[in-house]
């Protein structure tokens, strides 16, 4: 909550690569996309309890996300390529 926010990008970008690498199977689009919303969405929660002034809007959260290179969750596995991982 109180490191710089570089290093908080830095966090967040793993964990982000980590839950889509792990998860990111065809079939699992939305919950992919929900938890990068709900990602985002706690960050911006979080960053507005630490301003004194105001609260973050979700313009300024977009600005962010690309000024800090927050990245998009997508699927590690193509849909054609699920044959190639499946055990019979």
């Amino acid at each position: 909550m109180h490191e710089p926010l570089g290093l908080q990008a830095d966090l967040i970008n793993a964990i982000l690569r980590g839950h889509c690498n792990y998860y990111g199977l065809p079939g699992n689009t939305y919950s992919i996309s929900k938890f990068h919303s709900m990602v985002v969405n706690h960050c911006r929660r979080i960053m507005s309890r630490t301003s004194q002034v105001r609260k973050v809007s979700w313009e300024e959260m977009k600005k962010l996300q690309i000024e800090l290179r927050i990245i998009k969750c997508r699927l590690k596995i193509r849909y054609g390529e699920i044959a190639n991982y499946a055990i019979v």
